[in-house]
């Protein structure tokens, strides 16, 4: 876990989920089908706010020339009868696996838990919450963790608009206004990819 010396908020935030994604499988990892080449959450459509998208932008930046141009290939289909999957699926997944992994945002380095997210109810019982669950994960009721134990999405949001408003506004940032959603300020994967695809560096 990082200390937050000198450590960027969104850094803390994702070693944090890392750290308590694999505590909870050691300690549930029989009732979760979470690994690699599962992908039934990469689901299309995600958006991610500009200090997440800032961030695999960066990571893109450090890799090699040689590990840029393969992943610009992948993302592009070239080469590949599997090139991309479909409209339905993350746009940085490939063949079942995250092309992004290190930098994955925090929503995908949470899938898979319990996740507890807020609720209309007015239901004593439902205490203003419900579960969010991987249909694959705890398919047997009895099964599933208590409440006090399931990941609060709310307080994750919180931090990430957190890292949000105390990310550097560098030139990475400002590069990515252009492909931001003009109501909520957020960029689609798909949008981040085609800017990768194209992005001199």
């Amino acid at each position: 876990m990082a200390d937050g010396k000198n450590v960027p908020a969104l850094e803390i935030l994702h070693s944090n989920l890392s750290d308590f994604f694999a505590k909870f499988a050691d300690k549930y990892g029989a009732h979760m089908q979470c690994g690699s080449g599962c992908s039934k959450c990469c689901v299309g459509g995600l958006t991610v706010f500009p200090v997440e998208a800032g961030y695999i932008v960066q990571w893109f930046e450090n890799l090699s020339d040689a590990d840029r141009l393969t992943l610009r290939k992948v993302w592009s289909g070239e080469g590949s009868d599997t090139a991309r999957d479909t409209a339905n699926t993350c746009s940085f997944l490939h063949a079942g696996r995250c092309s992004i992994y290190p930098a994955r945002p925090s929503l995908c380095r949470a899938q898979g838990l319990p996740l507890k997210v807020a609720s209309d109810s007015t239901d004593k019982e439902n205490k203003n919450y419900e579960l969010s669950l991987c249909e694959l994960n705890f398919q047997d009721e009895v099964s599933i963790p208590p409440a006090a134990e399931w990941l609060d999405l709310e307080r994750v949001n919180i931090l990430l608009s957190v890292a949000e408003k105390f990310s550097k506004k560098d030139e990475i940032y400002e590069s990515l206004k252009g492909i931001a959603e003009p109501q909520s300020d957020r960029i689609s994967l798909s949008d981040l990819r085609e800017h990768l695809l194209h992005k001199k560096c």
